[in-house]
């Protein structure tokens, strides 16, 4: 298990989502995620999604980023055998042919 350094105690319960004003708090206020935030994020690729685009935004734009955000948790994987229903656009005059 990864441990952060956090300087807060308790945010969000594990059960709810990050609200993008938190984001924009962590930004501004060069603040640090709360514990519960980071075991937040370490579950929710939704929330982890979001925070690390927000964040490399914020960064491009000059701010000093005061927190780390845990590595993304795996999203459920993809069938390799799954198919369009339908086959790809074709003329009918080749399909006469």
């Amino acid at each position: 298990m990864v441990v952060y350094e956090t300087k807060e105690r308790v945010s969000t319960p594990i059960g709810e989502h990050l609200q993008s004003r938190r984001g924009l708090t962590l930004v501004l206020h060069h603040q640090d995620l709360t514990a519960m935030e980071t075991l937040h994020l370490e579950r929710c690729a939704n929330c982890n999604e979001w925070l690390s685009t927000f964040t490399t935004l914020a960064r491009r734009a000059g701010f000093p980023i005061a927190y780390t955000i845990p590595p993304r948790p795996v999203r459920g994987v993809r069938r390799v055998s799954a198919r369009p229903v339908f086959g790809p656009p074709t003329n009918h005059a080749e399909s006469m042919t």
